[in-house]
């Protein structure tokens, strides 16, 4: 489980809706699949010199809103893994009450290739 402490004002919160502050779906959605790579990050077989990045989300579910001074916490398990990449669910609660659900995958790149891929389309 991760937590976030949704901050009582900050520019994405305040410029996100212009009548009310929450935090926009996308952070939400991003601090799901962050709480995933760590996960995956921690299992004893996953490979030094490979880092982790989200390639699809193919289901993404928003239930209620989070609000400035709210703790959002990411709940991530891993449903599928193999050398290539792996399929993640993840649900996050606002005291106790769900707020998003999710399925995403992440796939596996060897640093070197993906610094090399950035750099080819860096200029």
């Amino acid at each position: 489980m991760a937590q976030y402490h949704i901050p009582e004002s900050s520019d994405l919160i305040d410029a996100h809706f212009k009548h009310v502050s929450m935090m926009p779906g996308v952070l939400m959605g991003e601090a799901l699949a962050q709480a995933g790579i760590v996960l995956i990050h921690y299992r004893s077989e996953f490979e030094e010199e490979t880092d982790v990045v989200a390639s699809t989300v193919s289901q993404m579910r928003f239930k209620s809103p989070a609000l400035p001074g709210d703790t959002l916490e990411a709940r991530v398990s891993i449903k599928a893994i193999n050398r290539l990449g792996a399929r993640l669910t993840g649900h996050s609660y606002v005291n106790g009450r769900e707020v998003l659900a999710a399925t995403f995958d992440l796939s596996f790149i060897k640093r070197k290739n993906l610094i090399e891929h950035i750099s080819q389309h860096a200029s």
